[in-house]
């Protein structure tokens, strides 16, 4: 991924693309619907882990996305190839964790390459 310092702030267009990306993911996610989450994944996390690899590592790794309920998305910032977005996502209960996506653009468009949270998520999320 760029460096902070050589991202700008996405323009409008730009970050209509990733959040329409990172929302049908979510949404994917909302309906246990892993196989289309997958493919908005980035080819060198696709070639990383198996569609099964992936199911698991969000279960595991990221609950809170797996089974989210719903998301507010905030500041995007790209260079034109990197971009990041910061994600606010809840689960049950009105209980969130803010993210920050990291995206790729491939010929296919917009992927996501990696998801890490602002901060450290509270316990048993």
């Amino acid at each position: 991924m760029a460096q902070a310092a050589e991202l700008h702030y996405s323009k409008a267009e730009v970050r209509k693309e990733l959040v329409a990306l990172v929302d049908t993911q979510l949404a994917a996610f909302r309906t246990g619907d892993f196989a289309r989450a997958y493919e908005r994944a980035a080819a060198p996390l696709r070639a990383q882990f198996t569609l099964k690899e992936f199911t698991v590592m969000v279960e595991q790794s990221y609950p809170l996305i797996a089974h989210n309920e719903r998301a507010e998305f905030g500041l995007t910032m790209d260079d034109g190839e990197n971009a990041t977005l910061t994600v606010r996502v809840f689960g049950a209960g009105g209980q969130s964790v803010d993210y920050r996506y990291a995206l790729a653009r491939e010929s296919a468009g917009w992927r996501i390459s990696g998801v890490v949270p602002e901060k450290s998520p509270p316990p048993g999320v």
